[in-house]
């Protein structure tokens, strides 16, 4: 627990920290405004939250009608770029990161045993990844409820469900990119360990 907590203190003392998070903040936002300004008609889910899914409806053109439906179009979209971004980042620093810093030969040199501190360093890279998502979804429910609405969320196979089954599939929905993330995460953590170079781990 003293090692985990060590690692969270350090990561909160990175601007990078906070730079992916702000990214994260500011994505869903940006596509909240973008679907508002994009389709002045789209405002006021209502109870109703707007029309079914059918055929070639996406995320997009839902969450136009219904403001609980933004997180989940912000995180199609996050989840095609930025996050793997995101998740190697802060996977490939784990340890190229304190290589680069010159602390990694500092902490091999003491009688510690060493799992304990990847399983650490691994585990501030998940929490880092899960807290960027919570920060993605609740910036997308913050933007979208107010431009759109909330209402029942419709699906993309065509029928509706009540707002409680519909927030507990988007939980699922973050859930299942995050476990994506993780992998990625941990690939990056892997390629750190042979490399001095976070960039190049992540990368």
């Amino acid at each position: 627990m003293t090692l985990l907590r060590s690692e969270l203190v350090k990561v909160f003392f990175q601007k990078r920290t906070y730079i992916g998070w702000l990214a994260l903040l500011a994505i869903p936002i940006l596509v909240a405004v973008a679907l508002n300004f994009g389709n002045p008609g789209a405002g006021g889910g209502g109870p109703g939250g707007g029309p079914g899914g059918g055929a070639g409806a996406d995320f997009f053109t839902l969450a136009s009608h219904n403001g609980l439906l933004v997180p989940l179009a912000a995180i199609t979209l996050l989840a095609s770029f930025f996050l793997p971004l995101v998740a190697s980042m802060a996977g490939g620093f784990q340890l190229a990161g304190e290589a680069e810093s010159s602390t990694l030969k500092t902490w091999l040199l003491h009688p510690v045993n060493r799992g304990p501190v990847v399983l650490s360093k691994w585990f501030t890279a998940v929490l880092y990844v899960f807290a960027g998502l919570a920060i993605a979804a609740l910036a997308g429910y913050t933007a979208g409820i107010p431009f759109f609405g909330a209402g029942r969320i419709a699906l993309l196979s065509g029928g509706t469900v009540s707002v409680a089954h519909g927030l507990g599939l988007t939980v699922l929905a973050y859930l299942y990119v995050g476990l994506a993330m993780v992998a990625v995460a941990s690939v990056a953590m892997l390629i750190s360990a042979v490399t001095d170079s976070s960039l190049t781990a992540a990368i």
